[in-house]
């Protein structure tokens, strides 16, 4: 319980400078790890994959914006 609280207080910490595709794979990969998930590169994978995917939907979809982070500053 204490890891996924960790990994969702550090995902809200880490939101905004990071933008939410990174920060949502994170929280993927941890809450998975500590379910006792033990692919860490095919659980950084679906977390990336979803995560997108989200992002898609929300800026397509719903027309919002989500946290870019500093891959907005790139692009």
């Amino acid at each position: 319980f204490g890891l996924v609280l960790g990994a969702v207080v550090v995902f809200a910490v880490m939101l905004e400078p990071v933008g939410w595709i990174l920060s949502a794979t994170l929280l993927f990969w941890i809450v998975a790890y500590a379910l006792g998930s033990r692919r860490p590169v095919f659980d950084i994978g679906v977390g990336l994959l979803l995560s997108s995917l989200v992002q898609l939907a929300f800026g397509a979809g719903l027309g919002l914006n989500l946290p870019s982070g500093f891959i907005g500053w790139i692009f």
